[in-house]
């Protein structure tokens, strides 16, 4: 009872503040709302509680705020790729997302081609990605380039 009331905390916290930021209107100093960047730190966390049901529920809010996430607006878009690659470092090694990752790949390739379509440069790309990934695996690089540059 105890794991599904800190499920729902988080992911309502998670929502309202993913709602609170795509929906707050400008302040004077500011002319666009900014979107914060998800912290692989948080996501230890969660993974720590060993909660499946919270850990799954998780993993669907941030890959439906990346869908929301808009490519023309450039803070976005680097927001977005920032999060991609921490949400793939989240699931390297990682038994309690295995389920979901493979249930979620054609989403994943639709999010890789939409934060780093494909360019002249893979190897740019590749730095590009590796230089924004909180961890050290290859899995974000592999995934990331392979769905950028296959072509069907």
């Amino acid at each position: 009872m105890v794991a599904l009331g800190l499920y729902f905390t988080v992911v309502v916290f998670v929502l309202f503040i993913t709602s609170v930021n795509l929906q707050s209107p400008a302040t004077k100093t500011e002319k666009t709302p900014k979107i914060s960047r998800l912290y692989f730190g948080t996501l230890e966390y969660v993974n720590a509680t060993k909660d499946q049901e919270l850990i799954d529920g998780v993993f669907d809010a941030i890959l439906k705020r990346l869908n929301k996430l808009d490519v023309d607006n450039p803070h976005e878009k680097n927001v977005g790729r920032y999060d991609m690659t921490t949400l793939l470092c989240w699931a390297v090694n990682n038994d309690l997302l295995y389920r979901k990752y493979g249930e979620n790949m054609e989403v994943i390739f639709q999010l890789a081609k939409k934060f780093y379509p494909e360019r002249d440069d893979k190897d740019k790309t590749e730095r590009e990605v590796m230089a924004r990934q909180p961890c050290k695996a290859n899995l974000p690089v592999t995934v990331i380039t392979g769905f950028a540059w296959n072509k069907s």
